[in-house]
């Protein structure tokens, strides 16, 4: 799918534009757009913007030789292929069949430490939020793919080791300050006066 010779690391690819007709367009919606009202044209946008604008997608000729569509299925089917490493990323590339061979996550890239305790607690409720079964369903809904359980486990385990350095110069596990931010519900509307 790529090769090793590609040795150039950016956010940004220049594309050559040898016949005058090379159109750019910035972020996924206005890459489908273009794509729509552009005869013969093609574009790289994620399986979500794909469903979202029912724009066709790519068939794959897979390293077997059998050509794959783009289904959820076959994208989790992809990441079932590839474990996650230590920082928990994965390069999904010619994944064998059924999979679709290229797939990839879409990542959360965290500071680990150092910063204020309340901005740390929120940012992990909300982090274990997108990985919650009413987050997955929203996420399958709009076009993306499920997260699969082990990823899941692997997210929550590293996610447990997030801490903070708190206003006395302590640095506490996140984890444990639930009671300081997020206090009973039912403790906290007995004490609303309305």
């Amino acid at each position: 799918a790529f090769s090793s010779n590609w040795t150039a690391v950016g956010t940004s690819v220049t594309w050559p534009n040898t016949n005058g007709k090379l159109q750019t367009a910035t972020g996924s919606s206005a890459v489908a757009i273009s794509v729509l009202w552009t005869p013969y044209s093609i574009g790289y946008v994620g399986s979500d913007t794909t469903m979202q604008y029912s724009l066709p997608s790519a068939q794959f000729i897979t390293p077997g030789g059998q050509v794959q569509a783009l289904t959820a299925n076959n994208t989790a089917l992809a990441a079932l292929s590839f474990p996650l490493g230590a920082d928990l990323s994965a390069t999904i590339v010619n994944a064998p069949y059924p999979a679709y061979p290229i797939s990839g996550y879409e990542y959360f890239i965290l500071r680990m430490s150092s910063m204020g305790c309340e901005k740390a607690y929120w940012l992990q409720r909300f982090v274990q939020f997108t990985y919650s079964s009413s987050s997955q369903t929203l996420a399958i809904s709009l076009g993306f793919t499920p997260t699969k359980s082990t990823v899941m486990e692997q997210v929550m385990t590293k996610l447990s080791e997030l801490w903070c350095v708190d206003t006395d110069g302590s640095k506490p596990l996140v984890s444990t300050l639930k009671q300081r931010y997020d206090p009973d519900p039912v403790q906290a509307h007995s004490t609303v006066n309305l």
